[in-house]
C-alpha cells in the first residue's frame, strides 16, 4: 500500500477505522512470502492487541485525523507502524529470551520479513533524497543506543541525572516517531516534526518511568535495570546488592516520601507532552496523554494508601502481641 496522496479531503475519519483493515493487509503481505509466515504473523498479533498497545496501533490514525490526511494515507501509515511494532517487538523478545514460536528460525524469518515490509512501505512514497530518511535514521539511532544500554541504565545516581538522560530511557520507543515524521511530511507540515517528536519523547519517558515504578520488584529479581530502584537506592543493581536495593525501595515507599519527586517528574513529562499535542491540535494524542497522567497520579496515591495500610497492620500486630514473661533464672544465672 502506497503512502502517497497528500491532498486533504472532507471530514475526519474515525481513528479506529483502519485497525481491522491494517490487520488484514498485514497478514496478506506476509502471506505473499509464505502461508507459514502469515500464520506466524497472526500469532504475533495475538500478543500485540490494540487494547494493550494503544499508542502503537492508533497513533497514525490520531495524526491522520489531526492533519486531515486522506483515509488511504492514514491506513497505510497504520499498516507501516504495525510492521515497525512487530519488528521492534521481535528484536526485544530475542534480547529478553522470550519465544513465541517453537522454531527460532521462524521468529528470525518473520523479523526479517516485517522489517522489509516496514521499509518498503515508506520507500514507495519517500524517494531516497527525501528528508524522511534522515528522520528515520536519527530515530533508529536513538533506539539502538537505548537498546544497547537498556540493562545498564544511565551513568550516575538517578537524582543527579539531567533531562536528556531521562528522556533517553524512553528512546526504546523512538521508532514510533517514524510515523510522526511521515505524517507531517505527507501533510506538508515538516516544521511541526520537532515539536511532535519532543511530545513523543516526553510521553515515552513518562510512560517508561511509570512502568518502572509498577514493575520494580520483577525487574529487580530478574536483574534488569530499573529507574525506580535507582531513585530509591544509589547501590549498583547487581545480585550482591539485591536485598539492599529491595530494602531501600520499601523504605522509600513506607517510611519516605512514597517517591513523591519521582512521580512528580513523570507528571511534568506528561503535561509537557499534552501541551505540545494540544498546540498541534492532536486531540486524540492529547487525550491519551491525559489518561496516562491520571493513571500515574492514581497509582501514586494507591501506593501511598497501601504503604500506610501495611504500616498500620504491622503496628497493630506488634502492639497487640501478648507480652511474654521472662524465663526463670537458672541457679547459675542467679549466682
Amino acid at each position: 500500500m502506497c503512502l502517497d496522496g497528500t491532498t486533504r479531503v472532507g471530514p475526519s475519519v474515525s481513528v479506529d477505522r483502519n485497525l481491522g483493515a491494517a490487520k488484514t493487509a498485514y497478514l496478506e503481505a506476509l502471506g505473499r512470502f509464505s502461508p507459514e509466515l502469515s500464520a506466524a504473523g497472526a500469532r504475533l498479533l495475538e500478543r500485540l492487541p490494540p487494547s494493550n498497545w494503544k499508542l502503537e496501533w492508533r497513533l497514525p490514525g490520531w495524526l491522520g485525523d489531526a492533519f486531515e490526511l486522506p483515509q488511504r494515507v492514514t491506513a497505510a501509515l497504520t499498516l507501516s507502524n504495525l510492521f515497525g511494532l512487530s519488528c521492534i517487538w521481535l528484536h526485544d523478545a530475542r534480547i529478553d529470551g522470550e519465544t513465541i514460536f517453537g522454531a527460532p528460525e521462524l521468529a528470525a524469518t518473520l523479523a526479517a520479513a516485517v522489517h522489509h515490509l516496514w521499509i518498503t512501505g515508506y520507500a514507495r512514497s519517500f524517494p531516497r533524497e527525501s528528508p524522511f530518511w534522515g528522520y528515520f535514521e536519527a530515530y533508529m539511532a536513538q533506539w539502538a543506543k537505548a537498546t544497547l544500554a537498556s540493562n545498564r541504565g544511565p551513568v550516575g545516581a538517578f537524582r543527579s541525572l539531567d533531562g536528556e538522560d531521562l528522556l533517553a530511557l524512553g528512546h526504546r520507543g523512538a521508532p514510533l516517531k517514524v510515523c510522526c515524521a511521515a505524517a507531517c511530511l505527507l501533510a506538508e507540515r515538516e516544521g511541526d516534526i520537532p515539536r511532535l517528536a519532543a511530545a513523543l519523547d516526553d510521553l515515552l519517558a513518562g510512560a517508561v518511568l511509570l512502568d518502572h515504578a509498577q514493575d520494580w520488584h520483577d525487574d529487580l529479581m530478574a536483574g534488569r535495570y530499573n529507574a525506580f530502584v535507582a531513585y530509591a537506592s544509589p547501590a549498583p543493581q547487581t545480585a550482591e546488592h539485591l536485598q539492599m536495593n529491595e530494602g531501600k525501595v520499601l523504605e522509600e515507599i513506607c517510611l519516605g516520601e512514597v517517591a513523591g519527586p519521582y512521580f512528580d517528574r513523570i507528571v511534568r513529562y506528561l503535561r509537557s507532552a499534552r501541551e505540545a499535542a494540544g498546540a498541534l491540535q492532536c486531540r486524540h494524542l492529547s487525550e491519551h496523554v491525559l489518561w496516562l497522567e491520571r493513571q500515574t497520579i492514581a497509582y501514586h496515591r494507591r501506593l501511598g494508601r497501601q504503604a500506610r495500610a501495611g504500616l498500620r497492620a504491622v503496628t497493630r500486630q506488634l502492639f497487640s502481641a501478648p507480652a511474654q514473661s521472662p524465663a526463670p533464672m537458672t541457679s547459675q544465672e542467679g549466682s
